[in-house]
């Protein structure tokens, strides 16, 4: 994800910047998916957020990765409730009709050996970028 889109977001919800002095994946990689996931990730930041309101507490958790796997969203995390995994697997579910780099309606499909969520658009620019590359004209 670019890094404006990555500052906007934890501008917007600051509990889940890394923790200063602790190196971790979080710290060190960021959002390691594509643009195409920022609602995503802003949607689970604030369902996060109304679950932590409802109960009357302040957001507790830690994050240690957010990747993509498989074509698919990953959000790790430390701490926090039990509902915040069940909110996880949910975006996991929704990241599978979700286009990786451009946000729009997706399919989960594979290339070559890798699996990955994109519309029918991003796959042919992907694809042509890959072929611009192996025949030396980028």
């Amino acid at each position: 994800m670019k890094a404006e889109l990555q500052e906007q977001l934890l501008s917007h919800f600051p509990w889940a910047r890394p923790i200063s002095g602790r190196e971790s994946l979080w710290s060190k990689y960021g959002f390691s998916i594509g643009d195409g996931w920022y609602d995503l990730i802003e949607n689970l930041f604030s369902e996060i957020e109304v679950v932590y309101r409802v109960k009357g507490r302040e957001v507790d958790l830690e994050i240690v990765q957010i990747k993509e796997r498989f074509g698919v969203l990953k959000v790790y995390f430390y701490g926090g409730l039990d509902e915040l995994y069940e909110l996880a697997h949910k975006y996991e579910e929704l990241s599978l009709s979700v286009c990786y780099d451009c946000g729009g309606q997706g399919q989960h499909r594979r290339i070559g050996f890798w699996w990955i969520t994109m519309c029918d658009n991003c796959e042919d620019n992907r694809i042509a970028s890959a072929n611009r590359k192996l025949n030396g004209r980028e």
